[in-house]
């Protein structure tokens, strides 16, 4: 049965998990953007995490990620502030939600859980920040077999 391991409200702007390079000298590394975002990330969440232990068996993770709107998206002059009507409802341009997605659970890994393989179920939105500042809700469940 699905216990409620972990609830987090984290204000950070979201970050696509960037591609690892490759130096002409073979070595491969983290792009920098990628690296201080998921350390950030860590930071946040170990932060509320309490002497907890991470989880290793089976997780369900529900998650709302909230980006800023593009400038573009308001008006100029007197209009500055208001929405245009030609503005997108959802963020359905770059980034990708999959890249924004793995960025935090790479970031989640040692702290939330042991692995990101212990996902087995997941529900993730994608939404503009409109409401509320950036960042994510999340939600994480372990899985218990009942005795």
């Amino acid at each position: 049965m699905w216990h409620e391991a972990f609830d987090y409200n984290l204000n950070y702007i979201p970050v696509p998990k960037g591609r690892p390079r490759v130096m002409k000298t073979g070595i491969t590394y983290t792009p920098t953007k990628t690296r201080r975002a998921e350390q950030d990330l860590a930071v946040l969440i170990s932060s509320d995490l309490q002497g907890r232990t991470p989880i290793d068996t089976a997780i369900r993770l529900e998650m709302d990620i909230y980006m800023p709107r593009p400038k573009g998206h308001y008006g100029t002059g007197k209009n500055e502030g208001n929405l245009k009507k030609s503005a997108h409802r959802f963020p359905d341009r770059k980034p990708d939600i999959d890249n924004i997605f793995k960025l935090f659970t790479d970031a989640a890994e040692g702290l939330l859980w042991t692995n990101d393989s212990r996902i087995v179920q997941m529900d993730v939105k994608l939404w503009y920040a409109d409401e509320r500042a950036p960042g994510y809700d999340v939600s994480v469940f372990e899985w218990r077999e009942e005795e």
